[in-house]
């Protein structure tokens, strides 16, 4: 990931992600400048199959500010249910 001025970039080679909305994934296809971008609703997941190429994604400082709160919260979750366990 790199800042250029306003914008964030990510770099990312072949993913999933899961928890998507479909707002989000709408917007991370239209912003994607190399790769494949596919959403499947019914898992609210987001597979990104780039190749050899990386899928290079300019974001606002405003989303990429949303998205690491929104990481967060996930990773809270995430310790509370592992305690329950």
């Amino acid at each position: 990931m790199e800042r250029l001025k306003d914008r964030w970039v990510i770099h990312m080679k072949d993913a999933r992600l899961s928890g998507v909305s479909v707002d989000l994934a709408d917007f991370i296809k239209r912003s994607a400048k190399q790769g494949r971008v596919r959403y499947v609703p019914e898992y609210e997941a987001l597979s990104i199959q780039s190749q050899e190429e990386l899928l290079a994604v300019s974001l606002s400082v405003d989303i990429k500010d949303w998205l690491r709160k929104k990481e967060k919260r996930t990773a809270r979750v995430c310790r509370i249910l592992m305690q329950k366990f």
